[in-house]
């Protein structure tokens, strides 16, 4: 007996060695899918810089790092900078280069000993205006704001400086600037705490495979790159461990290793890229961005060799005549005068999380929102005016100071506000109608380039067009919108069979104000297939102190549980069962408002590059949703289709918007479906939409205009029957038709009328 237990002890430590040789070879050979902890998108579907000045417009002949380079970035049409960022010894970020003060500067010594009352009397050598001393990184960021995309390199002499990340998420933290900043460096210790301090700001993990110096870079900073970080094997774990926004290799890494990383979903960044030819080859190969010294010869020799595309969250394309990233009102009122002069269309797209081809058009001038994102609060009234481009997660980090939250929105706070004010969005905010209810006053760019404000007592019927518009009556510009207080909140989850659901919402919610936000799901497993149901509430609680908006927690274990409920019914029953057992324990058990209404996308996040999620949303008057759940099921199984979940949402009737998809009061069903690329699977989900909406109709529900066009003529007019009125005003108007996009053209098409 004694040898049995010795050869069993033999044997599982051979097991055990095995297992974490296992392990250990998936973690450093092993490449995943690009999953971004930051960008919270697609990258495809960004605005991001094809040139990047790197220092300076010309960095062989001009002074790097200095305000005067940095005024004539924002004055050329270059999109980006890249700044050399150290820390001062009292803790300043400040924009300097080389490890000695004394190569380049009046100064001596290194940088990283000196305090900034030192360091702010250093100026550049043969040069000795203010403009071409060393500055603080503050000072950049107010004068840069979010017109140029930022690239931080980060010169980091002590690798485990933890105080470098916090003070540099504070100050992007401060001036809201986490839409345009990207931390990069090749050190991975510092990605990592600034992940840990904050993992909305954006970081670039940069590399090289060799340490030779070329042109103006340093020698010195070469060698001291490890060898380790030169090893791919090593770079590839840090990836999964960073989890990286984008990447940055150096030009000279191997173009097999690039091309691979793009394949995988990664957005590049090469540098330092000076030759016309190497940037040409790099950007042919699908490198999303170029740091170079010479931006301006690259734009002038590169840009008409690249056609300008957009995409939408559906994976709809349009090549575009131009892409304008504007910051200023300006801006849009000299594009829209451009194109009435030249017969131009115009396309408008923020986050383009639309999946029809709503936010473009072939040969368009395409206004790209994000970058006018300007917000004020008014503590009178207390009404928020935003700038469209703004997004409600940006949004909600303001009003959080100001103990506000936002009234109405989605469940996701990634969209802009103008994106949600064209799609008249609702939520899960409990009692509510649409967005349109909390809009007080909107300012709209007319087709004409006129600017005009729109109210319920101010240019009511283009009011009411806008709202729900889809962009085809105006650009909208800002919006005052009403807030409500920022408030503590216990959640409640009960589970019942999915034919109780009206009564049970009654009452558990309607009968109850003190519920303010509600929101139910569904089984998804082939047992119990939609027949078992959720309903979870969040009901003011009595806890007075609020906490400062938080960050959801255990996002990669929630997504891990959502994602395999993607490949197997095992994991749908192990996702409901984490639902509705383990959801408390890993939650807090009272939130704010604010924390409550900012979930992480991530979690949502695709971990198959050969299949895509589609969204759809039905409304349905309250009383039928058994109803449309059976009807639900029965499609579902006969088209073989794989739902990923469920989500059932309160909606009251909209009174405001002139096509309207809340004619009632009801529920708004979200279905979240996965399939495989590929003709034949696009066509067997045209066939299920249009088979549902057909039953939707039957209970006299509509169906939301965002998604994919899956319907037909008869049933467009049935769920829209002021669809032809709304185009005679949109042609009213627009005579020249300057507002276009995809979607648009199909409605023409589809209801048979002449563009």
């Amino acid at each position: 007996m004694l040898q049995y237990y010795k050869k069993l002890k033999y044997y599982l430590l051979l097991f055990f060695i095995f297992l974490l040789l296992l392990i250990a070879t998936w973690f450093f050979w092993y490449e995943p899918l690009y999953t971004p902890t930051a960008v919270q998108v697609p990258h495809a579907q960004l605005h991001l810089p094809r040139f990047i000045a790197h220092k300076s417009l010309l960095s062989t002949t001009s002074i790097g790092n200095t305000l005067s380079a940095i005024e004539s970035v924002l004055l050329s049409p270059v999109e980006g900078i890249e700044v050399d960022v150290r820390l001062s010894k009292d803790k300043v970020p400040f924009l300097f280069h080389d490890d000695r003060l004394e190569n380049l500067t009046n100064l001596t010594g290194i940088p990283e000993e000196k305090t900034w009352n030192e360091l702010k009397e250093g100026f550049y050598k043969g040069h000795k205006t203010p403009f071409d001393r060393i500055i603080k990184l503050e000072d950049v960021f107010k004068k840069v704001d979010s017109d140029k995309f930022l690239f931080l390199d980060i010169k980091n002499t002590d690798i485990f400086n933890q105080t470098f990340s916090k003070v540099l998420s504070d100050l992007i933290e401060k001036y809201q600037l986490e839409e345009t900043v990207i931390v990069e460096s090749f050190n991975p210790f510092f990605l990592t705490q600034m992940r840990l301090v904050n993992r909305y700001i954006q970081v670039m993990y940069d590399f090289t495979d060799d340490s030779k110096a070329l042109g103006e870079e340093n020698q010195k900073q070469f060698d001291q790159i490890p060898w380790i970080l030169k090893q791919e094997w090593f770079r590839r774990f840090v990836r999964k461990v960073v989890q990286p926004d984008y990447l940055g290799p150096r030009w000279t890494v191997d173009k097999n290793l690039v091309t691979k990383l793009i394949k995988q979903g990664y957005p590049l960044f090469s540098w330092t890229v000076d030759d016309v030819q190497e940037a040409l080859q790099l950007l042919n190969l699908g490198v999303r961005g170029i740091q170079t010294n010479k931006p301006l010869e690259l734009i002038h020799k590169l840009e008409k060799s690249f056609a300008v595309k957009v995409q939408d969250a559906g994976g709809e394309k349009a090549t575009v005549k131009q892409q304008i990233y504007v910051t200023r009102e300006k801006q849009i009122v000299e594009a829209i005068l451009y194109a009435q002069e030249n017969k131009k269309k115009i396309s408008i797209g923020g986050r383009k999380h639309t999946m029809g081809g709503h936010t473009m058009f072939d040969k368009s001038i395409h206004i790209d929102m994000l970058g006018y994102n300007s917000l004020t609060y008014e503590p009178q009234t207390t009404y928020l005016t935003v700038q469209a481009g703004a997004t409600w997660k940006k949004i909600q980090k303001f009003l959080d100071k100001h103990k506000r939250s936002v009234k109405i929105m989605q469940s996701d706070n990634i969209f802009t506000v103008g994106g949600s004010l064209s799609a008249n969005v609702h939520g899960w905010q409990t009692h509510s109608p649409p967005i349109a209810s909390t809009v007080v006053n909107m300012k709209v760019a007319l087709a004409d380039g006129k600017i005009v404000n729109a109210s319920l007592t101010e240019n009511k019927e283009l009011f009411s067009l806008v709202l729900g518009g889809y962009g085809q009556f105006g650009v909208i510009l800002e919006a005052t919108l009403e807030t409500m207080p920022n408030v503590s909140l216990n959640k409640k989850c009960d589970y019942f069979s999915y034919e109780n659901y009206d009564t049970r919402y009654h009452k558990l919610v309607s009968v109850k104000k003190e519920v303010e936000l509600a929101y139910g799901r569904l089984s998804l497993d082939s047992k119990n297939f939609l027949r078992q149901a959720s309903l979870c509430t969040y009901q003011k609680s009595t806890q007075q102190d609020l906490e400062p908006m938080s960050r959801e927690k255990f996002v990669s274990l929630k997504r891990s549980i959502f994602r395999t409920s993607e490949f197997s019914d095992y994991g749908k029953k192990l996702r409901w069962f984490a639902e509705k057992n383990l959801s408390s324990s890993l939650e807090e058990s009272v939130f704010t408002r604010n924390t409550v209404m900012s979930p992480d996308i991530h979690l949502l996040w695709p971990v198959r590059q050969d299949r895509k999620d589609i969204l759809q949303e039905y409304f349905i008057p309250k009383g039928k949703v058994a109803s449309f759940l059976d009807n639900l099921r029965y499609l579902s199984e006969k088209h073989n289709m794989d739902l990923l979940n469920v989500t059932i949402r309160e909606i009251k009737k909209d009174n405001i918007s002139y096509l309207p998809f809340a004619k009632f009061d009801g529920f708004g069903f979200v279905l979240l479906f996965s399939h495989p690329y590929g003709k034949s699977h696009e066509e067997k989900m045209k066939t299920f939409t249009n088979a549902l909406v057909e039953k939707s109709l039957e209970l006299e529900g509509t169906f939301y205009l965002p998604y994919r066009p899956h319907y037909s003529r008869k049933q467009l007019l049935k769920a829209y029957p002021e669809i032809n009125q709304w185009i005679e005003k949109k042609d009213k108007f627009d005579p020249r038709g300057i507002f276009y996009s995809n979607y648009y053209a199909f409605l023409l098409t589809l209801l048979k009328k002449a563009q």
